[in-house]
């Protein structure tokens, strides 16, 4: 059985035309952790930024029902922008899926909060969120962004 069968059409066509973003060949999906709409536009995932959020909130919709076809345990994270720089972490550990992530600014770890101004504090955030984005974009330091999701909090689904 063909587990895109179990995915939006719409989704279906985009991810199975070859494009180095999400690309299927019926038996896996590969995933780039660089999912920002500014660099992935022009591509089958989507022309416009807005074409590009619709098909990431299609795979994000989706996952769910195509994970029973999972035998295997995995982790998946990507960088994505939907009104504010973010990250999407999934993990199926052969049972449960479980899901965790948000706005970059949020997980910003705990050693930012030590500053005595709040522009100072903003700035260490816009800072950590510019070198997160970059690094996920680059699949850089993925474990450490994976921690502070989890330490933030990650939900079965």
């Amino acid at each position: 059985m063909d587990f895109l069968e179990n995915f939006d059409g719409k989704l279906v066509d985009a991810i199975t035309t070859k494009n180095p973003f999400i690309f299927s060949n019926h038996q896996k999906i590969e995933l780039s952790s660089n999912l920002d709409p500014f660099d992935v536009q022009g591509s089958s995932i989507g022309q416009t930024e807005d074409e590009v959020n619709e098909t990431v909130n299609l795979l994000i919709k989706n996952i769910k029902a195509v994970v029973k076809h999972f035998a295997e345990s995995f982790e998946l994270i990507f960088f994505t922008y939907g009104g504010s720089y973010s990250v999407v972490y999934y993990t199926f550990d052969g049972l449960k899926l479980k899901s965790g992530g948000g706005a970059l600014y949020d997980l910003a770890p705990e050693e930012i909060e030590n500053f005595d101004s709040e522009q100072e504090y903003d700035q260490a955030c816009n800072d950590f969120v510019n070198e997160a984005s970059s690094e996920i974009k680059e699949g850089i330091n993925l474990d450490y962004y994976i921690e502070l999701i989890k330490d933030n909090g990650i939900n079965e689904i």
